[in-house]
């Protein structure tokens, strides 16, 4: 992981009151960085989906599965707004 996705990922998650949630997104966000071995300015949907898929084989229950995609989905959200990333190749992520 990058230094700028770090601190990306760290401004990210503290908009969420709760400790809980942010450790959850910043694990998953983590675990994405880790799996796509490349910067978050580099992530593709295809990098995405085969990271769907991974999680689907992990064995992670379908509601963590969901989450994990949900909080990949809202990082990605976020990098566009703040114009971290010019597109979001989470836009068309499914959840399931």
């Amino acid at each position: 992981m990058t230094s700028c996705d770090a601190k990306i990922i760290e401004l990210w998650v503290e908009k969420y009151p709760n400790p809980r949630t942010r450790w959850c997104y910043r694990y998953d966000s983590e675990w994405l960085l880790n799996y796509a071995k490349k910067p978050l300015s580099c992530v593709t949907l295809a990098d995405l989906q085969s990271f769907a898929q991974f999680l689907a084989g992990s064995g992670l229950a379908p509601i963590s599965r969901a989450r994990s995609l949900a909080a990949v989905k809202s990082l990605f959200g976020f990098c566009l707004r703040t114009r971290y990333i010019r597109i979001n190749p989470a836009a068309e992520l499914a959840l399931q």
